[in-house]
């Protein structure tokens, strides 16, 4: 009986003796330390009414089994803080003084790194689920897209002048561009949350100006526009992703601009441990109001009639710049006389492992 005792006494599992009823009369050292009652709070008290109230019922049920080989049972159990643990208990029954001894072990730390294990199952699964959706977008979908403007420019040379068909067909060209647009933005957009290590090399900043200048050259052209820069510095980094984001930037700067001559320039400073450029434009401008507004998904100041764009690319801005360790704001902005946009990230070296998420064949 002492030998009893002592593992009784000993014993890292919890141990409840009870009546056969279920009301506890004595629990060892180790439910004490593990629920926070001492024997004196807790004799008397039902076992049942310490579980949460959905467990009540499982284990009413299987205090129904005792007198069979019943399988531990999960069960959430209350802390004298208020708080639940998870413990796996089996009941037993003495048939010679008719007492439940419950024997109970704590795996709140199972629960815990189980939950984490189906957590990070499910985000994979989720991740998974995205790659086809993305696989859609830019295939499945933009395919016949590309069709329908094809073929509505096709349409629009067999089309007699001054037909109203004429304007009809632009409309339907313009809106199959900007949807194709949005489409390639949001494939971007989603792109940035996956995992994926990028190559970071030394770059040439105003090299990435003058491949900048080239892509968009259409655009500046046909607003008589003027992109300035020079003096720019070699950074240690990822080039699709910078020049990803200087390309939504400058479209905005030129697109969202009444001016004669759209002007879009750029200035470095350095701190001791960041890049920091400042993009300049002489546009429209935006109230101070909304100077958080507009780099939030899908967000617009104006309709497609008055200005082109999607309400993604600051969103994929900022995204972006947030993989970097990086952030972006507005400094100045008066509607009628230009934005300046700051946006600074770290200094990295060759000693710097990032792990930067876009897939770069869509910069």
């Amino acid at each position: 009986m002492n030998c009893l005792l002592r593992i009784f006494e000993l014993s890292s599992d919890m141990i409840f003796i009870c009546s056969a009823r279920g009301k506890i009369e004595l629990i060892n050292p180790s439910a004490e330390n593990g629920l926070g009652y001492q024997r004196d709070d807790i004799a008397g008290v039902y076992f049942s009414k310490l579980l949460d109230r959905e467990d009540q019922l499982r284990y009413g049920d299987s205090i129904d089994e005792i007198s069979q080989e019943v399988p531990p049972t999960e069960l959430r159990i209350r802390h004298k803080s208020g708080h639940y643990h998870w413990i796996s208990c089996q009941t037993h029954l003495s048939p010679t003084d008719q007492k439940n001894i419950i024997i109970a072990k704590d795996i709140t730390k199972c629960k815990e790194a189980q939950h984490q294990i189906e957590a990070s199952a499910s985000i994979k699964k989720l991740n998974k689920e995205l790659t086809h959706f993305n696989h859609l977008l830019s295939h499945d979908i933009k395919e016949p897209i590309r069709n329908i403007v094809s073929f509505s420019n096709l349409a629009l040379k067999e089309i007699p002048p001054n037909s109203k068909l004429q304007d009809y067909f632009q409309y339907i060209i313009s809106s199959g561009k900007q949807l194709h647009l949005l489409i390639n933005n949001l494939v971007i957009y989603n792109n940035i949350s996956q995992d994926q290590v990028l190559k970071l090399q030394n770059i040439d900043m105003d090299l990435v100006m003058n491949r900048l200048q080239t892509n968009m050259d259409h655009i500046i052209q046909q607003r008589n526009g003027k992109l300035i820069y020079g003096g720019l510095p070699q950074i240690f980094g990822n080039e699709n992703l910078l020049f990803l984001v200087f390309k939504h930037l400058f479209e905005n700067g030129f697109l969202y601009n009444d001016s004669d001559e759209p002007t879009v320039a750029i200035k470095y400073y350095c701190s001791s441990h960041s890049h920091e450029f400042v993009i300049t434009d002489n546009g429209i401008g935006i109230e101070a109001a909304y100077h958080s507004y507009v780099f939030d998904l899908f967000k617009r100041l104006h309709s497609r009639q008055q200005y082109s764009g999607t309400g993604v690319g600051l969103a994929i801005v900022r995204k972006v710049l947030e993989k970097m360790d990086g952030e972006i704001k507005i400094v100045k902005s008066v509607p009628g006389q230009g934005t300046s946009i700051k946006l600074s990230f770290p200094i990295l070296n060759r000693s710097t492992e990032a792990n930067f998420a876009i897939d770069p064949m869509y910069a």
